[in-house]
């Protein structure tokens, strides 16, 4: 039976024509039903893209207005520098010690070699079967905290994004994940360690020409150029392990500079903020809390 109908409705009765009629919706042809602007089709997935972005620009314009200048983020972004930190001189210690307990025990030449059976020939002629365990037991510990302080960096980026809102901030997140990922890879650990340490120093950068607008900016300037020292120390290591070969103790002592550098920046910026935040109250002034 064919009936011309204009609209993708039915009005009640049965008859299209009858305008006493109410309209309900059919329930035999749905085909010609309008889509939403708003809510496209999904079909096989195509259209997911599309309701994702809309999503997190939605997510986006809700949260960053909602916490820019929280002094609330402030205070929990200093508090993961410092634990971030904290891991990375409890890594640079874990390499003092490999170092302290296999010196003069290994040569130099297989300091450098990532081949397991090549250690395992080495150490079953040489009879130091136990280098073996004490080799295993660092690869760890040095995987778990360098991985465990990267993820602590990114959290801070995320929350200085958020506080912000400055693009620029990814520099740091991203540091922090190419950080997690040397800290978990096994062939290439070094080239994301280079990738990582270079994005630090480019968020270092961005520090220094940020714009500190209270009284606290004099030792917000001073933590940026701690932060900018101990980026410049690591990338100096980099070239100088990575690309020249270089080994010893010198390069471990400058790490834990550099880590120690990071975490004075992170100490001085939570004494400047509480110093901001003292001030204001003392002054009366309304301050973001959130």
């Amino acid at each position: 039976m064919s009936t011309d109908i204009k609209s993708d409705t039915f009005l009640a009765g049965g008859d299209p024509s009858d305008e006493k009629g109410s309209i309900i919706t059919s329930p035999l042809d749905t085909s010609i039903a309008p889509i939403p602007y708003d809510e496209p089709s999904v079909k096989n997935g195509q259209n997911k893209p599309i309701t994702n972005y809309r999503f997190i620009c939605t997510l986006i314009g809700i949260i960053r207005p909602r916490f820019k200048g929280s002094i609330h983020l402030a205070f929990l972004s200093h508090a993961c520098f410092i634990v971030a930190s904290l891991f990375y001189i409890a890594l640079g210690v874990v390499h003092l010690s490999w170092f302290n307990d296999t010196k003069g025990k290994i040569p130099n030449d297989l300091m450098h070699k990532d081949d397991d059976q090549i250690w395992e020939d080495w150490a079953n002629g040489s009879e130091n079967e136990y280098i073996i365990d004490l080799r295993e037991q660092h690869r760890l510990q040095t995987k778990m905290l360098y991985t465990i302080g990267a993820y602590f960096f990114v959290v801070v980026g995320v929350l200085d994004w958020m506080r912000f809102c400055d693009i620029l901030n990814m520099f740091m997140i991203l540091a922090g994940i190419t950080g997690m990922i040397s800290g978990i890879s096994h062939s290439h650990s070094a080239i994301w360690d280079c990738v990582s340490v270079h994005l630090y120093f480019l968020e270092a950068i961005n520090l220094l020409h940020r714009d500190h607008d209270y009284e606290g900016y004099p030792c917000f300037r001073l933590s940026d150029v701690c932060f900018l020292f101990g980026s410049l120390l690591d990338i100096a290591n980099c070239y100088l392990g990575t690309v020249f070969g270089f080994s010893g103790i010198g390069l471990m002592y400058s790490d834990l500079v550099a880590s120690f550098l990071w975490l004075g920046c992170a100490i001085i910026d939570l004494f400047a903020e509480f110093y901001f935040l003292r001030r204001h109250k003392e002054a009366g002034n309304c301050i973001s809390c959130v």
